[in-house]
Formats: C-alpha cells, sequence, structure tokens
C-alpha cells in the first residue's frame, strides 16, 4: 500500500479525535444546597454516626444514632448559635464541649467549601471536602474531624 493513499486519512483522523466528548470538568467547590445524608465521623478519638441535615448556609442538624450511650443527641447549629437536646433536655454549647466543637468544625468547613473550593480555609482551620463521582460530599476533613458522607439526598427547604 502506497502512502499516498493514507495522507487524505490523517487529516480527517486528527479532526475526529478533536471531536471527541472532553471530560466535564471537575467541580471547583462542594454544592451550595441543601442535603441529608447519614455520616460517620471521628473527632479527638470520639467516633460516631448520625445523620446531619444542612438546610442552608449556617443551618445544619446532627442527630447521633451511635454509640447508644450518645444515641439521639441532636445538634442544632444556626446563626444564633449551638443549641443540644436529648431525651428532652435541651441546653446551649457550653453544655458539651468537644461535641459542639465537632459539629461547629464540620459546618464551618462545609460551608467555606460550598460555592467556594474544595480545600481552603475556614475560621476553624483548614478543610477539604472531596467529591462522590456524581459530584456529591463523599468525605470531609478538617484538623481533627474526618467526616464520611452516605446516603446522600438533597431536601428541599
Amino acid at each position: 500500500m502506497s502512502l499516498k493513499r493514507f495522507l487524505p486519512v490523517i487529516p480527517l483522523a486528527a479532526v475526529l479525535s478533536a471531536c471527541a466528548p472532553a471530560e466535564p470538568p471537575a467541580p471547583a467547590a462542594a454544592p451550595d444546597i441543601a442535603f441529608s445524608a447519614d455520616a460517620e465521623i471521628s473527632y479527638e478519638g470520639i467516633d460516631l454516626s448520625a445523620k446531619v441535615t444542612r438546610t442552608a448556609a449556617g443551618e445544619w442538624e446532627l442527630t447521633v444514632s451511635e454509640p447508644y450511650a450518645l444515641e439521639g443527641l441532636t445538634m442544632k447549629i444556626s446563626e444564633d448559635g449551638t443549641s443540644l437536646s436529648m431525651l428532652g433536655l435541651e441546653g446551649s454549647s457550653d453544655s458539651c464541649e468537644s461535641a459542639v466543637s465537632m459539629a461547629r468544625a464540620l459546618a464551618c468547613a462545609y460551608d467555606a467549601a460550598a460555592g467556594s473550593s474544595l480545600s481552603g480555609t475556614s475560621e476553624l482551620g483548614s478543610y477539604t471536602v472531596t467529591l462522590s463521582e456524581d459530584a456529591c460530599p463523599a468525605e470531609l476533613t478538617a484538623g481533627g474531624l474526618k467526616v464520611k458522607f452516605n446516603s446522600f439526598e438533597t431536601v428541599s427547604t
């Protein structure tokens, strides 16, 4: 076969390869949406499972499901501060410093990443958010905090 026969094919191959669908760009920020997810949380030697709900930036609720001793503990974070409730008892952030620090670290890190950058610095320190293949939050780390999100779903407010 002669080279002259293949010369017209080379430009055509170059054009077709340029038309191949490009990979969509990776998101540069965490989704700034209301969501609910199950979470496995580790913070300063404490491991727990919780339902995490973000209704808006700065508006969070975490309800602990494990360990059994903390089951039902609910932490609500808003502009007004942090409140805790369990078994009908309610208190402010002064009630349980470690749990409040964990909840506030999660909220501050994610809110800083939402619509901004997947890694950076929040008011409580540096953070990194890792997204899953479908651009949902999969993992968050911030200082001594590590959160793995499961069963992520958007919620309407």
